[in-house]
């Protein structure tokens, strides 16, 4: 099977400042969130929620509603949201088609299994993993693509309404395309099922991402939540009247994104005036408020609105507000109790712009967790890389300082001329002292030979590196090779290629040992290594 060895995140040069400093819990970094991202601070994220209200009922027949299409089973307890000591473990990922990306998995996998400790920790306390589907998103780029073996399988759409309403009528060829790669394996007809059952035609992308989730993760609790739904917008009201009329998150996140800019870290997010968009079936435009016609226009559209009509169409179309990124986290933790929010580095990143604006809308802060990251290192190429003489330690270097860690291995040093040149140097300095005794003129003539002597000297070291590179050539290609393979893109693999490959590999264990293996709380990244 495989086993899972922890490294730093710092050792992989992924990871922005920011990310490793909050990682690292920096005294600078405290104004920026409101618990430690350790057991204390989830400890004290239990005792400080119960002072948050939440329509938990809206909650649940929301979420059965959702589920009608789903042979959900027991293994899914929706009533145990009703429960005040019941909490909500998030992690959030715009639907992608065939699950995108490995990190897709390992994002909910993080959520699973902290669930499953914290039960442990807090046998008072009942705790339910969440995916939270951001399904009004259009980023068609991203969500349109999976990549499998190197070879990408691009979904070509170029709607701009929300994403999770696309319907799944034209990805037929592309499921054709996909099963080919799969080939023919007792593993690979189980994909093939899991991805024919989720992306049938007459389904749209949030439902087939959801029939997609439940097939992978239907034996551990994990509930996927839509956010796009009239009844959780309904509960979302107050803040989205707050947001449009008195827009306080744009002085608030540039106040907070200049203390961070100022402490030498990259602003993630940018607020707008009014962090909303306007979401209809074909389109998702900006709200913008028109100071001259004091009117409130969606983008690239003929739709404006009075105020008086845009209170009222909050009141009774809700479903067509839709947050952006700024806003978005807010309406998570409007709707869920969650004590925990798990994201990439991205995410952390902008959440740590928001702490003032949730504070301002007496909205509760959850604990942030980077989720863990994985980057698989296959028997095959690392037998090669092992081969010849390179530690694993090495495959976060570029690529010249692996090969220079090649060569010093074979104790060939870098030809160096510099001492050569420097007696060069010395000669022909001596020359001028001669010169200068005899004939003054003759100057110009020794700094010209000398200038030629010395571009003789670079042009054999050139001559000589080209050799001693030839030699190594056939070396060098494989390093480059196998860390291509690696890093697809110059990208981490987790990043890049999805979860079949592993699958196809290993089966239904392979999710095992995500969640069994990694812990969002141990704030590692995990090399997996095949036995």
């Amino acid at each position: 099977m495989v086993h899972f060895k922890p490294i730093d995140f710092a050792q992989t040069n992924f990871f922005s400042s920011l990310v490793l400093d909050y990682n690292e819990q920096k005294e600078r970094l405290k104004p920026f969130y409101r618990f430690s991202n350790d057991n204390l601070g989830i400890h004290d994220a239990i005792n400080q929620v119960k002072q948050f209200t939440y329509n938990r009922k809206i909650l649940v027949n929301t979420l059965i509603k959702q589920y009608q299409s789903i042979d959900y089973k027991e293994n899914i307890q929706f009533n145990l949201m009703l429960n005040s000591s019941t909490f909500a473990i998030v992690t959030a990922h715009q639907p992608i088609i065939f699950g995108g990306p490995l990190y897709f998995i390992i994002k909910i996998a993080n959520a699973i299994r902290l669930a499953q400790d914290l039960k442990k920790q807090f046998p008072a306390f009942d705790f339910v993993p969440f995916y939270w589907m951001g399904s009004e998103d259009h980023d068609m780029e991203e969500i349109g693509q999976m990549q499998l073996f190197g070879k990408k399988i691009i979904w070509e759409n170029d709607s701009k309404g929300p994403s999770g309403r696309k319907s799944m009528n034209t990805i037929q060829p592309l499921l054709q395309t996909l099963n080919s790669i799969l080939g023919n394996s007792p593993n690979a007809d189980k994909l093939k099922t899991i991805f024919e059952q989720a992306y049938s035609s007459e389904k749209d992308l949030k439902s087939a991402t959801r029939q997609f989730v439940h097939s992978i993760f239907c034996n551990y609790g994990l509930i996927c939540i839509d956010g796009d739904d009239v009844d959780l917008k309904a509960l979302f009201v107050p803040i989205i009247k707050k947001e449009i009329f008195e827009r306080k998150s744009f002085d608030l996140v540039e106040a907070s994104s200049t203390k961070l800019v100022n402490l030498g870290y990259k602003k993630q997010s940018t607020p707008r005036q009014i962090n909303f968009f306007y979401l209809g079936d074909t389109f998702r435009e900006r709200i913008i408020w028109d100071e001259i016609s004091k009117m409130y226009k969606v983008n690239n559209t003929e739709i404006t609105f009075s105020e008086d009509e845009m209170k009222a169409e909050i009141e009774i179309n809700p479903q067509c507000f839709s947050p952006n990124v700024i806003m978005r986290p807010l309406y998570q933790q409007t709707i869920l109790p969650a004590i925990a929010f798990i994201g990439g580095g991205g995410e952390i990143s902008y959440w740590l712009q928001l702490k003032a604006v949730f504070e301002a809308y007496n909205t509760f802060y959850p604990v942030l967790l980077l989720r863990n990251s994985v980057q698989p290192i296959m028997q095959a190429p690392l037998k090669k890389w092992q081969k010849l003489g390179l530690d694993l330690s090495y495959i976060f270097l570029d690529t010249k300082a692996i090969q220079n860690h090649f060569l010093a291995l074979r104790e060939v040093k870098e030809i160096d001329i510099e001492p050569a040149l420097e007696k060069l140097n010395i000669a022909f300095q001596h020359l001028n002292e001669i010169a200068k005794t005899i004939d003054l003129n003759l100057l110009d003539t020794i700094g010209a030979e000398q200038k030629k002597t010395e571009n003789v000297f670079k042009q054999i070291k050139q001559k000589l590196t080209k050799a001693q590179n030839q030699q190594f050539e056939n070396q060098y290609n494989q390093i480059d090779n196998i860390i291509k393979s690696w890093f697809p893109n110059a990208n981490l693999w987790e990043r890049e290629e999805s979860f079949a490959s592993l699958y196809l590999k290993f089966g239904d264990k392979i999710l095992n040992e995500f969640i069994d293996n990694m812990n969002p709380l141990d704030l590692k990244f995990y090399l997996i290594l095949e036995d």
